[in-house]
């Protein structure tokens, strides 16, 4: 009889194993765009290292794709990999750092990823549980493409946190060696978002700390280059547990 306890209870652990929720992380950025050298950026591959790191350390599956690699094709190619192996208790990531402009961000030398486009690749999911935080200019505007309808989809659409609103630009600085927004999350995603200390980061406890850490930095930045950060999407998402510290 113990014998057989032993087999259930080991049979059983097993089932809960292979049910865990997991979660699947797309890590992009570009410092070398492949054009002018007025357009290259400093520190968005850095994001994305020390990112990949922090989300390791949470024991996510993480893919990234940096530089030349940063495709419009490559993304779709990589989050269709995703799509496909996500069942309906699982979260995606996707986190973008680099060039954007209104409606969309900028992957290697200039080509545009659509924010519609970006939906329309992550609504095939079958989780609706979906991330997309993109550290780029104007990237507020991704609240028109999580308002459009899509045809032909499962209907799941991606929450998204964004560096700025539509009309500002997304700042860096020197002495952080990151994007304000990135380190801001970086810095949130290891535990300072931690608002109730119950050793576990939701979404909104990472946008309000987020925005509260931006905030405090634009005090030296002029009037006219202020940033702040947007949350976007269905609020039964914002209690979600993005990161345990």
């Amino acid at each position: 009889m113990k014998r057989l306890s032993m087999i259930m209870l080991a049979l059983a652990f097993i089932v809960v194993s292979v049910q865990a929720q997991k979660t699947y992380v797309l890590l992009t950025g570009i410092n070398n765009y492949g054009m002018e050298e007025e357009a290259n950026l400093k520190y968005p591959v850095k994001d994305v290292k020390e990112l990949k790191q922090v989300f390791k350390n949470q024991k996510y599956t993480v893919a990234s794709l940096t530089g030349k690699y940063v495709t419009p094709q490559n993304i779709q190619e990589k989050l269709d990999a995703i799509i496909k192996l996500a069942r309906p208790a699982d979260r995606i990531i996707f986190f973008f750092s680099g060039h954007g402009g209104s409606g969309a961000v900028a992957c290697y030398q200039g080509a545009p990823l659509f924010y519609n486009d970006l939906v329309n690749m992550l609504s095939k999911a079958k989780t609706n549980q979906i991330f997309c935080f993109i550290d780029a200019c104007h990237s507020g505007s991704a609240l028109s493409a999580t308002l459009a309808g899509n045809a032909n989809l499962n209907g799941a659409k991606p929450v998204f946190i964004t560096a700025c609103r539509p009309e500002e630009t997304s700042a860096d600085m020197a002495l952080i060696e990151n994007g304000l927004f990135t380190q801001a999350v970086l810095k949130g995603l290891r535990g300072k978002a931690d608002e109730n200390r119950d050793r576990m980061v939701t979404l909104v406890e990472l946008f309000k700390y987020v925005h509260r850490d931006i905030a405090s930095k634009m005090t030296r930045f002029p009037a006219d280059a202020q940033m702040h950060p947007q949350l976007i999407g269905s609020t039964s998402l914002y209690n979600t547990v993005i990161a345990k510290w």
